[in-house]
């Protein structure tokens, strides 16, 4: 199967994903499902194209496209260029989710009126987007500052709570449908900050970090309801030539206590800094 951006209309090699104006004239973009192969301008390549003037509508209909409406699998297409517009004035820095991803996830794993979880809110946007689609929604964030920043940002059906999600049960009551977050990053080496105290000491340990990771996983596996999802977007990271398998490692911890049921790689226009891969790990709580 193959999509190509932007011809309107289908044809036996594919979907046609329509253009937005905004889109270079004359750039065909088609991209072999079966083989992770892309091809602009007819010429084959391992390396997904560049696309510094396709807007967030249109990336989300090339995502869309491929997988006939789940966008969830097995790759998302990204812009660096929506990372920086949507940081908030008070950050200078991106650590925040990009607005058409978490728009992705609320529409595959929940519905208008469902509980959407944060417990590391950061600059609040699965909150501000939970609440635009329709959907309740509360974050847990350690520091004051940026709680008080996502207060600015929220109205009517999102909240957030000052503390610390290795306190979550005690600060959130459940049932949720949905728990879509980022934790803090730590490599395994050259790494003394604690990024569960917001990086402000230096008791760091990669291996005492993973696993209250997971126990504050086990508390999310308590607060969602039967058959509920949590979907985690955490990244291998590359440090002076050393790979950490964070994402790993962090879906080892959480697996402990719930079903991880699918893995999404997010293929970035611009690789982000030290980034080796990025990944969103989807897990279920049983129904049973």
């Amino acid at each position: 199967m193959t999509v190509t951006v932007p011809t309107p209309s289908p044809t036996a090699e594919g979907t046609k994903v329509p253009s937005s104006s905004g889109n270079p004239a004359g750039l065909s973009v088609v991209v072999d499902v079966t083989t992770s192969a892309f091809s602009t301008h007819g010429e084959l390549t391992d390396e997904p194209p560049d696309y510094p003037s396709l807007d967030p509508g249109v990336l989300a209909s090339v995502n869309v496209g491929l997988f006939g409406g789940l966008a969830m699998k097995p790759w998302l297409l990204l812009k660096i260029a929506d990372l920086i517009a949507e940081r908030p004035s008070a950050s200078d820095d991106n650590v925040h989710f990009t607005e058409s991803f978490v728009e992705t996830v609320l529409d595959e794993y929940t519905s208008p009126g469902d509980l959407v979880l944060d417990p590391f809110a950061g600059y609040g946007t699965t909150l501000v987007v939970a609440e635009r689609m329709g959907r309740a929604a509360i974050g847990v964030e350690l520091l004051h500052e940026h709680a008080d920043i996502i207060h600015g940002r929220i109205s009517g059906r999102a909240r957030v709570v000052t503390g610390d999600a290795r306190n979550l049960t005690r600060l959130v009551q459940g049932p949720v449908d949905l728990c879509l977050t980022s934790p803090p990053y730590m490599t395994a080496v050259d790494h003394p900050e604690n990024p569960l105290n917001a990086y402000r000491t230096l008791d760091g340990d990669y291996g005492r970090y993973l696993n209250e990771i997971g126990d504050i996983f086990r508390q999310v596996a308590e607060l969602l309801r039967p058959g509920g999802h949590a979907v985690i977007n955490v990244a291998n990271l590359e440090t002076r030539g050393t790979i950490t398998p964070l994402a790993w490692d962090i879906a080892r911890a959480a697996s402990r206590h719930l079903t991880l049921q699918r893995e999404v790689f997010l293929c970035w226009d611009q690789q982000p800094a030290e980034v080796s891969g990025d990944y969103c790990l989807v897990f279920q709580r049983p129904s049973g």
